[in-house]
């Protein structure tokens, strides 16, 4: 399957762009396994592609599986006059099992002509471009193998061994995915359905990576944003829900759905597929833009004729931790919907779990902040959630915490 990348042209400079991914991963069939196991056995780690792998994970997302992340960093000028596509192969190798191997196939960036002249290719040596995959496993050890080729006999070998198991706060959820296995992520998508008597719920999402370190939008990222919002809307009885997704890097919207239904968690999606995290506009660097963009968007909550009965702030703990000016927060609305903050912090490494700006303003507002490490984690501060909510006049009973169906949904696109 095949996915397509556009070069950023941005005040005479190319900044780094990454692959708008368009499919996901496809198994190879078992006819073809002879020849591409002998692709692999015939290839010694590295190559004559200049491209660096890096390995991500494995992470037990929201619906209750292990996913392991690779990325791809190219050297923009080695690809400028590439016609052939970047075929990536993944042998995946269950201890004890047999191998299952995925495929994927990218365009990579090329130079438009009528630019070809103005631009010197040696210049673009510091510029690079990226992409990404991920698949999903159950517990175990598993031998990972990421082959890229350009169709033009360059080829570029990365392997890890990778070991997969809950941790302990993670010990009492069954996964998903039973151990041993290996399958391309899916996501688990909304199915909509709202309750009659239910909550009216207003969902600000902020639409930025896990690590703060990182510029880009990965695909695990967008894996845990859309798995994890779906999961709270099953558990959570609803009459409507209204969506604004937002970059508070960016300082702006990304995606507002006053109705957000099925169709609309796939908009999201595609709406986080072409969100490219690398560039900043001016405006953003100014002082106290973060907050002026929350204060916009409670100010909408505070002040509407008819409030929600929540307002729940989903996504990564920001990086962004100014505190909301008094001038600012005093021009809030009376209204008084419930806030609530789901912030959510790395399952790779260890950093200060300091207050960032949407903690700050939530507490502003009376508002409860849940921090978020695991699945558990997320299981336990919806049930507090809907108990401070009190019972309400629902019809529906939320889904138990730890219910989520097994392994089907839509590509992980």
């Amino acid at each position: 399957m095949r996915r397509r990348l556009t070069l950023v042209c941005w005040l005479a400079f190319l900044v780094p762009a990454s692959l708008v991914p368009a499919s996901a991963q496809v198994p190879i069939a078992s006819e073809g396994f002879a020849v591409f196991n002998q692709m692999f056995d015939s290839q010694s780690p590295g190559g004559p592609m200049k491209c660096t792998a890096r390995l991500r994970g494995p992470a037990f997302d929201f619906a209750f599986r292990f996913n392991v992340g690779y990325a791809f960093f190219c050297n923009l000028s080695d690809f400028l006059d590439q016609t052939a596509d970047l075929h990536v192969y993944t042998r995946v190798t269950p201890q004890g099992g047999e191998p299952v191997l995925l495929e994927e196939t990218y365009t990579p960036p090329r130079l438009p002509e009528e630019m070809r002249p103005g631009v010197k290719i040696q210049k673009l040596r510091r510029s690079e471009f990226w992409f990404g995959g991920a698949f999903s496993v159950g517990e175990g050890d598993y031998r990972v193998e990421v082959l890229l080729s350009d169709g033009q006999n360059r080829r570029n070998l990365s392997r890890w061994d990778v070991h997969v198991a809950r941790k302990k706060s993670e010990r009492a959820i069954t996964p998903a995915i039973p151990a041993g296995t290996v399958l391309p992520t899916v996501v688990l998508p909304w199915d909509g359905k709202l309750a009659a008597r239910g909550l009216r719920l207003t969902l600000l999402l902020d639409a930025a990576t896990m690590d703060p370190n990182e510029g880009k939008l990965y695909t695990w990222d967008r894996a845990l944003l859309l798995q994890s919002l779906a999961s709270l809307l099953r558990q959570t009885p609803c009459r409507s829900v209204r969506l604004v997704a937002f970059n508070l890097d960016q300082q702006r919207e990304i995606l507002r759905k006053e109705h957000f239904d099925r169709n609309a968690f796939g908009e999201l999606s595609q709406a986080l597929q072409q969100l490219e995290l690398g560039t900043v506009s001016y405006r953003a660097l100014q002082k106290h833009t973060s907050t002026e963009l929350l204060a916009a968007l409670a100010r909408q909550e505070t002040t509407a004729k008819q409030p929600a009965d929540a307002v729940i702030f989903l996504g990564p703990s920001a990086h962004i931790e100014e505190k909301m000016p008094k001038e600012v927060a005093s021009v809030l609305g009376t209204n008084s919907p419930r806030f609530f903050y789901f912030e959510y912090f790395p399952w790779f490494g260890v950093r200060p779990e300091f207050p960032d700006a949407i903690d700050y303003l939530t507490r502003e507002l009376h508002g409860t902040v849940y921090k978020i490490h695991s699945a558990g984690d997320l299981g336990q501060a919806i049930q507090k959630m809907l108990a401070q909510l009190g019972p309400g006049e629902t019809d529906k009973t939320p889904e138990p915490a730890f219910g989520l169906p097994p392994v089907v949904g839509e590509p992980l696109r």
